[in-house]
């Protein structure tokens, strides 16, 4: 196996002469958007410089992933937050890509502008393959329910399964706690951590809209961190609201670990987490959890530059013998999940 150093320089100077076509997500993002024409070369130069500076510490999660394309993934991904689209194409950008989102609203959209936000007009959609309806937009269809975001299909296959017990960290409008508590089944409970007000009206609507699943959700309305009661602001900004020191809003934080021990949950097999940039702490508020019960993890890994080998030095702090594999789920930048199993639920195949 190349060294990544040596990888990710060969795949740098391959992208920097190549040009790709139609590569702009224009179902998400304007076309007078700061990224789309302009390269930007201070952003590019900081990122880069970082990479090369932490080369080591990429170099051990790029030997931890489990397999060769989850290591391929690593590579590219961080080539393209340096050259951006306009040298790198990431591997979901393709044709079929393309006729997915085109279908998107007439195969699944029942009304537009259902509730309306500060930032987004959310439309009603129904999802016959799940029997589920969402209000949302047609990105959550497209990642959380056609591109199945969180869910690795192995092997092993790392995602919530029938009987499971889920942790949704970032529940936000409730997308993805759908699909987990469509997934677990009856036998199965899903616990949606969300704390914004606004995202915890809309989550509830979506919970109301779908009485089959109501019985297996379970809204938690609090932010993760590594402890109880913490004190932390934000100020709303839907699904990308984050925590910090100062805001306009306060917030008391709640431990994964002090949340199953006040429900008395008997285990805890699946945790998913996007929490914007809060997911080191929220492991370490689950370390009891995981060390003891060894649930499937699908931890966002793109909100801050080290994510890609500290969230894997967290997990191997509190259990060092998960295996990991990588996931992307946009042709740009956000989106990357990394995904953690422990042998107990399957073995990985390292090559």
């Amino acid at each position: 196996m190349k060294p990544f150093k040596t990888r990710f320089l060969e795949q740098f100077f391959i992208c920097m002469h190549q040009r790709p076509a139609n590569n702009w997500d224009h179902f998400r993002f304007p076309e007078d958007h700061p990224r789309h024409n302009q390269f930007l070369v201070d952003r590019a130069s900081q990122f880069l410089d970082f990479i090369l500076s932490h080369s080591s510490a990429f170099e051990e999660t790029y030997r931890l992933l489990d397999d060769e394309e989850s290591r391929e993934l690593m590579v590219r991904l961080l080539v393209y937050r340096v050259l951006d689209h306009h040298h790198v194409q990431l591997p979901l950008n393709s044709p079929e890509y393309w006729q997915i989102w085109e279908a998107i609203d007439g195969a699944y959209l029942k009304q537009e502008s259902v509730i309306q936000t500060e930032r987004w007009a959310l439309n009603a959609y129904f999802l016959p393959e799940f029997d589920v309806t969402l209000y949302g937009l047609a990105g959550s269809i497209m990642t959380m329910f056609l591109l199945k975001q969180y869910y690795y299909p192995g092997p092993p296959a790392i995602q919530p399964e029938e009987g499971d017990i889920v942790i949704d960290g970032g529940a936000c409008w409730g997308d993805s706690a759908l699909h987990f508590a469509h997934s677990v089944g009856e036998r199965g409970q899903v616990h949606g951590f969300e704390f914004v007000s606004a995202n915890l009206e809309i989550f509830q609507r979506n919970i109301d809209a779908n009485p089959r699943l109501a019985d297996r959700l379970y809204i938690a309305p609090y932010p993760m961190s590594d402890c109880s009661g913490k004190e932390l602001f934000f100020d709303d900004r839907g699904p990308s609201t984050n925590l910090s020191q100062q805001g306009s809003k306060k917030v008391v934080t709640r431990s994964i670990d002090d949340y199953a021990d006040e429900l008395d949950l008997p285990r805890v097999d699946f945790i998913k987490m996007d929490i914007e940039g809060s997911e080191e702490d929220a492991l370490i508020g689950a370390r009891r959890v995981i060390a003891e019960h060894h649930p499937k993890l699908a931890i966002s890994a793109y909100h801050k530059p080290d994510d890609l080998f500290q969230l894997v030095r967290t997990i191997r702090e509190i259990d060092d013998g998960y295996r990991f594999h990588l996931g992307h789920y946009t042709i740009h930048n956000e989106e990357t999940v990394l995904y953690a199993i422990h042998p107990q639920h399957g073995e990985g195949s390292a090559d």
